[in-house]
């Protein structure tokens, strides 16, 4: 049987719990049997998904910890040392500012962000939200920047970095976004919104990547066909409402944006982009309180 017919996740509304897929749920514990349904679903979402997170919600945001106290480091020397146990080795960080494809280039440039803001330090200020091996949390230095990273973990250490940064008192003009980015997330909402589940999908191929990945606060999808099938669940459970950007922030290769879907449902996704698809969509949901 394939998941997409039973049950990936539940998306929690403040009324009821809506199910993902079907109302199996319902009627698996009207008759007691939602041990043996919760234990099925497992198994064959199991059979179908990739090996569930290495690390747990703690471990990830131990590691972010570190990430900060790590850039707080004055010495380079000891910086850089304490960079080879936190990142891999084939680290990577796109930031608004800069890109590096290992942390010793990183490790300069936190060498110029102490000079240039003596005394103060980073610090996260808000509490980590994790998925599957993913982290995001906010940031400052000091009273001069304020950030927004997302982490992806592998084999227990931080594998890439995504830093939406801005400075807490904003001079001059806006930092500009990447409009071919732009039109990528524009087209990824108007294809969500298309209620043709065939027409979509055809959409999707010129959207997405072969290799497509979404991760999201609810469910987790390796192709876009199992995503299309998710895509209809919403619109059912959601008749009438359309998904709609609100803002949208780019870094190379990257596209943020936050988005509404109707009076229900708010979000921020983080999309990697290649070759004027998206490949990897990070998606963080919450229902809209009422």
């Amino acid at each position: 049987m394939r998941t997409n017919n039973i049950v990936k996740k539940t998306f929690d509304t403040p009324t009821r719990q809506v199910t993902a897929v079907s109302d199996l749920v319902d009627v698996a514990i009207r008759k007691g049997r939602v041990l043996f349904f919760l234990l099925f679903a497992s198994i064959s979402a199991m059979a179908q998904l990739k090996p569930a997170a290495d690390l747990t919600k703690e471990e990830m945001t131990a590691l972010v910890r570190r990430h900060f106290e790590t850039l707080n480091i004055q010495g380079p020397v000891e910086r850089l040392k304490e960079m080879g146990a936190v990142y891999a080795k084939d680290f990577y960080i796109a930031d608004t500012y800069f890109e590096f494809f290992n942390y010793k280039g990183f490790n300069t440039v936190v060498s110029q962000i102490h000079s240039k803001y003596p005394g103060q330090a980073f610090v996260a200020i808000e509490e980590v939200q994790t998925l599957h091996n993913i982290a995001r949390v906010s940031w400052k230095l000091g009273d001069s920047l304020a950030g927004l990273n997302y982490f992806v973990f592998r084999n227990g250490k931080i594998k890439d970095i995504y830093a939406f940064v801005s400075p807490v008192r904003q001079e001059g003009r806006p930092t500009a976004v990447n409009q071919e980015y732009c039109s990528v997330v524009d087209k990824h909402f108007e294809t969500l919104n298309v209620t043709d589940s065939v027409k979509r999908l055809q959409m999707m191929g010129d959207v997405y990547t072969k290799d497509f990945h979404i991760v999201d606060t609810y469910f987790e999808h390796f192709n876009y066909k199992d995503w299309n099938s998710t895509v209809n669940v919403i619109q059912q459970k959601f008749p009438g409402q359309a998904f709609s950007t609100v803002e949208v922030k780019t870094i190379p290769n990257i596209a943020y944006a936050t988005w509404k879907l109707g009076d229900s449902l708010n979000g921020q996704n983080l999309f990697i982009i290649k070759n004027g698809k998206v490949r990897t969509i990070i998606a963080f949901v919450q229902p809209v309180s009422k």
